[in-house]
């Protein structure tokens, strides 16, 4: 007679011979084992799209294995490529992490696992993930003092915008917390680096209109945390490489603290129109929203904007990490 363990919830190893045994839930015999349950998993991650000089699409991701974050890349219909160049694509910031990698074309970016510096690949889908890598970002004085995430590059593609915390000054002094804004880098290996936001408890998710002359990001202090209150924020940008950064009329567009109410806002994205996207929830929940022109809105003009598309739901998600998207 074959039988298993009663009560509910469990199975048997395999059929057994004699009467059934009661044993506490959970504790029967089981052929799956913690070992066997974590060896062997891959777990993917970070998707991104791009084109290459033909026009061929590239769709990059990266994949856990063997403690390491790999990044892979498929061009067109091709076989997926792993980028040899990346040892692990990660990033600390906030210690959450998130928003490791990012592309512009051909060329990936990412934030190295080992020493939060980021780097740079070319051509990395015709070289069989091969290449020559060029740091961007200087050496902290404090391993790992100085984390970056989630970069939006210029259509020149000559400079960037990336969240970015340091933990300590140029000499080494720990600060007392932490401090977050967004950085403009240069992508030739200049190591040239700008603060170009600051001033907010947290400073997070950068993008970049379609000619790269408008920046929006989120903003929020303490004690909120953004799924609480976060704003968006929108101003104009000018980079000059040789010399400093330009930003005009930094404006709170929506969310936060706004007619007595906690709003959150999260996931900005301009489209290639030129109109600035993103949700907050106003109503309740987070619900996509959308403006009707290009180009900069005016101070607080999102808290009047409906929503985009409603169909149940929610679109906004809580900002656990840098670099979500989620349309």
């Amino acid at each position: 007679m074959s039988s298993g363990p009663t009560g509910s919830g469990g199975s048997s190893a395999g059929p057994t011979e004699g009467p059934p045994s009661r044993v506490p839930f959970g504790a029967w015999p089981s052929p799956l084992s913690a070992e066997l349950a974590a060896q062997g998993g891959v777990r993917l991650g970070g998707l991104a799209m791009s084109r290459d000089a033909d026009g061929l699409p590239l769709v990059w991701w990266s994949a856990l294995s063997g403690g390491a974050n790999q990044v892979f890349v498929a061009r067109g219909d091709g076989e997926p490529v792993r980028v040899e160049a990346v040892t692990s694509a990660r990033s600390r910031l906030n210690e959450y992490g998130g928003g490791a990698f990012w592309v512009s074309g051909e060329r990936l970016f990412w934030v190295d696992d080992d020493d939060q510096r980021i780097r740079v690949l070319d051509g990395a889908p015709r070289a069989g993930g091969a290449g020559e890598v060029v740091v961007l970002t200087p050496e902290a004085p404090v391993q790992r003092a100085f984390r970056y995430a989630a970069g939006a590059v210029a259509p020149a593609g000559d400079w960037m915008v990336v969240e970015r915390e340091v933990h300590c000054a140029e000499d080494g002094t720990p600060l007392a917390e932490p401090a977050h804004d967004l950085a403009v880098v240069a992508t030739d290996g200049s190591m040239w680096v700008r603060s170009v936001v600051s001033g907010a408890d947290f400073v997070a998710s950068p993008v970049l209109s379609p000619g790269g002359t408008e920046l929006a990001w989120l903003q929020w202090d303490h004690p909120s945390m953004p799924w609480d209150s976060a704003s968006l924020w929108a101003a104009g940008i000018s980079v000059d490489t040789h010399g400093e950064v330009e930003l005009s009329t930094p404006r709170r567009v929506a969310g936060g603290a706004t007619g007595g109410a906690e709003v959150s806002a999260c996931l900005p994205s301009w489209d290639e129109a030129g109109r600035l996207w993103w949700c907050d929830d106003r109503d309740g929940r987070w619900v996509l929203r959308r403006f009707e022109e290009a180009g900069l809105p005016a101070e607080g003009a999102g808290d009047r904007v409906p929503a985009f598309w409603d169909g149940g739901g929610e679109v906004g998600t809580p900002r656990w990490v840098s670099g979500q998207s989620r349309y």
